[in-house]
Order: structure tokens, then C-alpha cells, then sequence
């Protein structure tokens, strides 16, 4: 029996992961619980303010600050070897296929192990190195510019992207849902978790996804939809060729 999975990112962006899952046999649905607006920083003064700033290395937190940070380094003629940290494979995924090199993925795709990189890397002990450029949401699971200043390191902290939370869930997957349960749903960060359940809650849905598995990026995403009541989660590696995907 075909596998249904719900996706709760905005369309375009789950465009790839949606025909991915297709190829492999589930069936998708696409119910975004948030829009994003990216923000456009040559408006900014951010880039005349950076040009006669030596950049030690850029950190990456989301696939939405990845794209703003790109057009950064195309804006500021950054060289392909400039060195970036990245939570994930795929947040650094326009930088890779672009021919940058010198990319540092954390292992877990989380937050906290993001700075553990970076604090690890032998370069920017050098108090001389420059600058870090952090690209960011107004959401933070952590707050690098805090974290890393406290250890000695500087950095710029880059507002890339808005974002707008749905107040309620569309009508066709109220209807799609109370007919049909899903067996799985994929929750990409803390905030969309935390925000998907409470639009469940709000539409008396719980009864509805007692039987789902509720897969989420990090461990961390993990903690927080559990301490909500949803006790049936666990990572993406649940499901392997999703694993396999993100990898």
C-alpha cells in the first residue's frame, strides 16, 4: 500500500523533495504552515559597509540564508575558496554547485553543532582572521553572533528572510486530512514545528495524527515536538531514502 507523506514547507521550495519522494513511491502532499520573504540586502548599505572588510568565513543556518548569502558573495566578488560553515549538506547546496570548495558541513544538521565547527577551526583562532558573516532568519535556534563573540570571535549578523506564519490551515487539507490519514510528516526547524502544532491544536486535528510518525530534521526539533505531546517522532532518519536525500 502506497505511503502518504505531509511536507509543511512552502511549494517552491519543497519542488525538489516532493518529486524525489513521488520517484520512490509515496504520496506527497504540500501544506505550507509559513511563507518566506527574503530580503534584498543591496538596499541595505550592508555591502558598502563590507567592502573594505577582510572576511574570515560565512555561516550558514537555512537553505533561505543560503540563497541571500549567495547573492552576497556574487555582490562582493567573493573568491570560490572562501570558507563556508553550513548546518546541512543542502543549505550549502547553491554555494556547492556553484564551484565553492572549501564548505564545512556539521555532521547532525544542527545548530549546536555548527559552532562546535566552527569554534574548532584552527583559522579563526587567529584574532586577525576577520570577520564572520552569520545569515540568519529572525527565528534563531541559536544566536551565533552571541555565542561566538563570547568566545573572542567577530561577528556580522545578517537578517536574510522573513517569515509570515499561516493562522490557519487551508480548507482542502482539512478535508484531505479528516478522510485520510498521513503516515508521515516532515518538520524542517523548531519554529515550523512548533507552529504546525499549534494549527493542529486549533483545528481539534489531534486525532487525526495519532497514528502518523512525525519526522523531523534534528534532534533538537525531536525534544521540543515531544515535550508537545507528540511522543510518535523521531528523525529523518527514519525513513532511509530520506536520510538518504538530506545527506
Amino acid at each position: 500500500m502506497q505511503q502518504s507523506i505531509l511536507i509543511t514547507r512552502p511549494k517552491d521550495q519543497a519542488q525538489r523533495i516532493v518529486q524525489y519522494l513521488e520517484d520512490n513511491g509515496f504520496a506527497v502532499f504540500v501544506e505550507p504552515t509559513f511563507s518566506v520573504q527574503k530580503n534584498d540586502l543591496s538596499e541595505s548599505g550592508l555591502f558598502e559597509k563590507l567592502s573594505s572588510r577582510k572576511i574570515a568565513a560565512l555561516i550558514l543556518t537555512s537553505g533561505n540564508a543560503a540563497e541571500v548569502a549567495f547573492e552576497a558573495a556574487k555582490n562582493l566578488h567573493f573568491d570560490k575558496d572562501m570558507k563556508i560553515f553550513a548546518v546541512g549538506k543542502k543549505t550549502a547546496e547553491i554555494f556547492s554547485a556553484n564551484g565553492f570548495s572549501n564548505i564545512k558541513v556539521s555532521e547532525r544538521n544542527s545548530a549546536e553543532d555548527l559552532k562546535n565547527l566552527i569554534l574548532a577551526d584552527d583559522d579563526l583562532a587567529n584574532k586577525n582572521a576577520g570577520i564572520l558573516l552569520y545569515f540568519c532568519g529572525e527565528f534563531l535556534t541559536i544566536d551565533f553572533k552571541n555565542e561566538l563573540e563570547y568566545e573572542g570571535l567577530e561577528v556580522e549578523k545578517i537578517i536574510s528572510y522573513k517569515i509570515s506564519e499561516e493562522k490557519n490551515f487551508s480548507q482542502n487539507f482539512l478535508q484531505h486530512t479528516k478522510k485520510s490519514n498521513f503516515d508521515f510528516v516532515l518538520l524542517y526547524s523548531k519554529n515550523s514545528a512548533r507552529h504546525f502544532c499549534e494549527l493542529v491544536k486549533k483545528h481539534n486535528l489531534l486525532e487525526y495524527f495519532k497514528s502518523s510518525k512525525i519526522l523531523c530534521l534534528s534532534e533538537k526539533i525531536l525534544s521540543s515536538l515531544r515535550n508537545q505531546g507528540f511522543e510518535n517522532s523521531s528523525t529523518f532518519e527514519a525513513i532511509p531514502i530520506l536520510k538518504k536525500f538530506y545527506d
